[in-house]
């Protein structure tokens, strides 16, 4: 028992002097921190911390509808046109109006959605260049311009065939039933149209006006040395006015 005893007394002796020999060494581990020396040194770190600054964020454009904002610029020109052609031919006057050829004013954007509002006088204007008699079936370019515009015009239509439901339409600047009643259209004042729903043309030798609206085609067709076509309208709407 006095041998445990004092074997426990020498390993308490040798912690303590082994105790003593580490706080000899480092006298400042027995004592609390400087509070000085914390805040010399928070400071010191803060002053050295340089955050690197970052630029503002910009603002998220918001979402645009599919397709839009390329039928708006579309509509501000006519299709097929260069800069050569738009520059010669077409003169933007207001974000719904345009001279063509410095001759001709087109309300509307040529869209769908926005159709150009055209003239018979304008139409005419292909005899410019238009001379079947001597080989010359080329529209004048102010002309082609309109080939996949949309467009509406007022006139008079009839059908070519005697049925009560019709699908094609000939629409003309002169009063014509389609047999005898009327003047006979030329290639330059008539328009083949063929219309999106059929309509009813019962009866017989009736005058029919309206506002025709349509994605408009210029094909010069020619037999011999005769004009045989011209003006046509796809996918047309007729407005009779009437609800």
């Amino acid at each position: 028992m006095r041998i445990i005893l004092v074997i426990c007394a020498l390993i308490v002796t040798a912690g303590g002097l082994l105790f003593a020999i580490g706080t000899a060494d480092h006298p400042d581990r027995t004592q609390p921190p400087d509070p000085m020396s914390i805040a010399e040194l928070t400071t010191e770190v803060v002053v050295s911390v340089d955050p690197t600054p970052t630029e503002p964020l910009a603002e998220a454009e918001p979402p645009q509808e599919p397709g839009l904002v390329a039928e708006e610029s579309q509509a501000k020109e006519l299709p097929g046109t260069t800069p050569e052609t738009r520059r010669d031919l077409v003169e933007r006057i207001d974000e719904r109006s345009i001279r063509l050829d410095d001759r001709f004013i087109l309300r509307g954007n040529g869209t769908e959605r926005d159709p150009f509002t055209i003239s018979w006088e304008l139409l005419a204007s292909a005899r410019d260049t238009i001379d079947a008699e001597q080989g010359a079936i080329t529209p004048p370019p102010h002309i082609e311009l309109l080939d996949g515009a949309w467009v509406r015009i007022d006139g008079y239509y009839s059908s070519p065939l005697v049925v009560e439901m019709v699908e094609e339409v000939l629409v003309t600047l002169n009063r014509w039933d389609g047999c005898c009643i009327g003047l006979p259209p030329t290639p330059f004042d008539c328009i083949e149209t063929n219309l999106k729903a059929p309509i009813n043309m019962k009866s017989k030798h009736l005058v029919r006006f309206g506002t025709i609206t349509g994605r408009m085609k210029i094909q010069p067709f020619a037999i011999g040395t005769w004009l045989m076509g011209l003006y046509s309208l796809e996918e047309a709407d007729i407005d009779t006015g009437i609800r």
